[in-house]
């Protein structure tokens, strides 16, 4: 004959003397029998260990998605840091290019500070404006700019 789950049946258990102590003592602090106490210990072992597999899942499911977060910021912070590594690259390329061209103002024009400075910034406005010469009002507007420059001494 099969037993109901909710149905009682006596089970025999041996236990050490001490824990039979401890079980008695805290029946006696509730009031209830021993056989009482060491049913609730055991149902609550069993609820804890329960309580402690559902943690475990809901943890392991969350390091799983910190996991994968973290491999995505890695991934973009290795993208971002190779386009930094792009952009410096060409800054030193720009840099070794303008230290160069220094370089030739000043072997071209001797020790003249004053035309070495003027020639620079002439260079300097015609650089940043790649597109001056594509259109008579932007040669115009490049031209004023250089007499700027030539007369006054500043750019615009």
């Amino acid at each position: 004959m099969v037993r109901k789950p909710t149905e009682y049946v006596q089970f025999k258990l041996r236990v050490r003397e001490g824990l039979r102590r401890n079980l008695e003592r805290e029946a006696k602090k509730k009031a209830q029998s021993a056989n009482n106490e060491a049913v609730e210990r055991l149902e609550k072992s069993f609820e804890i260990d329960e309580r402690i597999s559902q943690l475990r899942d809901v943890w392991t499911e969350r390091f799983e998605d910190l996991k994968k977060q973290s491999l995505e910021a890695a991934e973009e912070a290795t993208a971002a840091l190779a386009e930094l590594q792009g952009a410096n690259l060409e800054l030193e390329r720009s840099y070794a290019q303008a230290e160069m061209a220094a370089t030739m103002i000043d072997v071209l024009l001797g020790k003249n500070e004053a035309s070495s400075n003027l020639l620079r910034r002439i260079a300097l406005e015609l650089a940043n404006s790649p597109d001056w010469s594509s259109s008579r009002a932007g040669t115009e507007a490049m031209a004023e700019r250089l007499r700027s420059v030539c007369i006054k001494g500043d750019a615009k």
